[in-house]
C-alpha cells in the first residue's frame, strides 16, 4: 500500500473513531431521554406522538429529501471547488420544497386527528436537526470531505444535551407538543454555530445557481426512487398499524422501535467517515475502493451481530432503562428489533456505497424490494396481529432487502462478496443466536450477554468475518494520530 493510501486509511479509521464515539455519546443521551418519555407518556399518547412524526418523515423524504444528500456528497467530493455552489443550490431546492410540503403535511395530520403544531414544529426540527440532516447534513459536508469530523460531531452531541436539559427542566407538563418543542429548540444553537463557522463561505445566497440546482435534481432523479421507496417501507407500516389498529398498539410498537432507533444508526454515522473516499477512490483506483468498501463491510456485519447478541439478551434491562419497567409486558417485541441492526446495517451501507461506486441503478432495486416485502407482509399480518404482525413485517423485509443489497455488491464488485463471506456471517449470527436462547438458562443475565458477546467474537475471528489485519489496522492508525498530535 502506498503512502497515500495508508494516510488515507489513517484519516478514515481516525473519523470513523470520532463519528462512532459521539454517536455512541449522543445515543445514550437520547436513550436517557426516552425513558423519561416512555415513562411518562401512556401508551397510547405515545402512538400519537410516534404516528405524528412518522408521517411528517415520510412526507419529507418523499418530496423533500429526495436523496439529495448522496448525490451532494458525490459532487462535493469529486468536485471540491465548486462545493459552494453545489451546497448552496442544493439548499436553496430543499428550502422551496419545504414550503408546499409543510401545508401538505398539516392537511395530512389534521385529517388523521393529530396536532396542527405538533406537524410544523416537527417540519421545523428536519431541517434544523443534525440527526435528520435536511439542511445540516449538508453543512457538514465541508467537514466530512476533508475527512475532518470534530465540528459536525460535536454540534451533533450538542443537539442531544440540549434536547435532555430541556426535556428536564421544561416549566410544563410533558406532552406530545412539549416533547417536539425539545427536539426543535435543542436543534437550533448547533444550526447557528454552523453558520457561524461556515462565514458566508458555502451557504450565501449569492452561491445559489439556479442551473446548477436543476442539474443536482436531474442527477438526483435515479436515486430519489431508492429514497421515496425505502422511506415508504420504513414508515407505512406504523401508518397501516394506526389505521388497522389502536393507539395503543402503535405505541407499543413505537417504543420498541424508537427505542433501538441510536443503535440502528450506527452505520449512517460510519457513512459520513467512509463514502466521501470510496468516492474519492472510485474515480482513481477502482479495486482500492472496492477493498476499503468490502472492509467496512466485514466490520459493519460484524458489529451488528455482536451488538445484537449483547444487547437481545439484555432485554429486560433495556426496557427497565428506557421505560422503568412500562413496557415489561411487551419485551418480544423489544427483543426482536434487537437483532435488527445486521440486516439494517448491510442496507444502509450498501445503498449509499454503490452510489458512490456509481451503480445507482442498483438502488431502485432494492427500494423496490423493500415496498413490496413491506407492503405485502403488513396487509397479511397488521389486521390479525396488530403490533406483533407490523414487528414480523419489519423483520421480514429488510432482511429481504439485505440479501439484495448483498447480491447487488456480488455483482458489481470483483470477487468481494464470496462463498466464505457469507458463510461466515451466517455462522457468527447463528452462533449468536444460540448464546441468546441457551444462556440465560444456565448463566445470569449480565455474565450470559458478556459470555455471549466473547463467543461471537471469537467465532468471527475463527471464520475470518473480523480479520487480526483489521484490528492492526485500527490501532495503527489510531496510534499514528496520537503520536501525530504529541508531536
Amino acid at each position: 500500500m502506498t503512502e497515500s493510501n495508508q494516510s488515507n486509511v489513517r484519516q478514515l479509521v481516525y473519523g470513523s473513531v470520532i463519528v462512532f464515539v459521539s454517536q455512541v455519546v449522543s445515543m445514550l443521551i437520547y436513550f436517557v431521554g426516552q425513558r423519561m418519555i416512555l415513562s411518562t407518556l401512556t401508551k397510547e399518547e405515545n402512538g400519537v406522538l410516534f404516528a405524528e412524526r412518522r408521517l411528517v418523515d415520510l412526507l419529507l423524504i418523499c418530496l423533500v429529501d429526495l436523496g439529495l444528500n448522496i448525490t451532494v456528497l458525490r459532487k462535493t467530493a469529486q468536485n471540491p471547488k465548486d462545493q459552494g455552489k453545489i451546497l448552496a443550490s442544493a439548499s436553496a431546492v430543499r428550502l422551496v420544497l419545504l414550503a408546499a410540503v409543510v401545508i401538505i403535511a398539516v392537511l395530512s395530520g389534521v385529517g388523521f386527528g393529530y396536532s396542527a403544531i405538533d406537524i410544523v414544529v416537527w417540519c421545523i426540527y428536519n431541517v434544523v436537526s443534525s440527526r435528520v440532516g435536511l439542511i445540516r447534513n449538508f453543512m457538514g459536508m465541508p467537514y466530512r470531505n476533508t475527512l475532518r469530523f470534530v465540528v459536525p460531531t460535536a454540534t451533533a452531541v450538542l443537539d442531544a444535551v440540549l434536547f435532555l436539559g430541556l426535556l428536564a427542566f421544561m416549566p410544563w407538563d410533558m406532552s406530545t407538543t412539549s416533547i417536539i418543542a425539545c427536539f426543535t429548540l435543542g436543534a437550533l444553537p448547533g444550526l447557528v454555530i454552523m453558520l457561524v463557522l461556515d462565514k458566508d463561505r458555502y451557504f450565501t445566497l449569492k452561491n445559489v445557481d439556479w442551473p446548477e440546482a436543476r442539474s443536482i435534481v436531474k442527477e438526483t432523479l435515479p436515486v430519489a426512487g431508492m429514497v421515496i421507496l425505502v422511506a415508504i417501507h420504513d414508515k407505512i407500516d406504523a401508518m397501516l398499524l394506526a389505521l388497522w389498529s389502536s393507539a395503543e398498539q402503535v405505541g407499543i410498537y413505537g417504543a420498541a422501535y424508537i427505542s433501538i432507533s441510536p443503535l440502528l444508526s450506527l452505520p449512517f454515522t460510519v457513512l459520513t467517515a467512509v463514502v466521501p473516499l470510496i468516492a474519492k477512490l472510485a474515480a482513481i483506483d477502482r479495486a482500492e475502493s472496492e477493498r476499503y468498501t468490502h472492509t467496512v463491510l466485514r466490520g459493519l456485519v460484524a458489529l451488528a451481530i455482536l451488538c445484537s447478541s449483547v444487547a437481545s439478551i439484555l432485554t429486560p434491562a433495556f426496557i427497565q432503562l428506557v421505560s422503568k419497567g412500562r413496557y415489561a409486558d411487551d419485551a418480544m417485541y423489544f427483543a426482536t428489533f434487537l437483532w435488527l441492526p445486521l440486516p439494517i446495517f448491510i442496507l444502509g451501507f450498501v445503498q449509499e456505497a454503490i452510489v458512490a461506486l456509481g451503480y445507482s441503478r442498483g438502488t431502485l432495486t432494492i427500494g423496490v424490494t423493500l415496498v413490496v416485502s413491506t407492503v405485502v407482509s403488513c396487509v397479511l399480518l397488521i389486521p390479525p396481529h396488530a403490533a406483533l404482525g407490523a414487528t414480523i413485517a419489519k423483520v421480514f423485509s429488510v432482511v429481504v432487502g439485505a440479501v439484495v443489497c448483498l447480491m447487488i455488491m456480488r455483482r458489481i464488485t470483483t470477487n468481494r462478496i464470496t462463498v466464505r463471506f457469507i458463510s461466515s456471517m451466517m455462522v457468527t449470527t447463528t452462533a449468536g443466536l444460540a448464546g441468546f436462547f441457551v444462556l440465560p438458562q444456565l448463566l445470569p443475565m449480565w455474565w450470559a450477554a458478556i459470555v455471549n458477546g466473547l463467543i461471537v467474537g471469537a467465532v468471527a475471528m475463527a471464520t475470518g468475518l473480523l480479520k487480526t489485519s483489521d484490528v492492526r489496522l485500527i490501532s495503527s492508525a489510531m496510534r499514528s494520530r496520537f503520536e501525530g498530535a504529541n508531536a
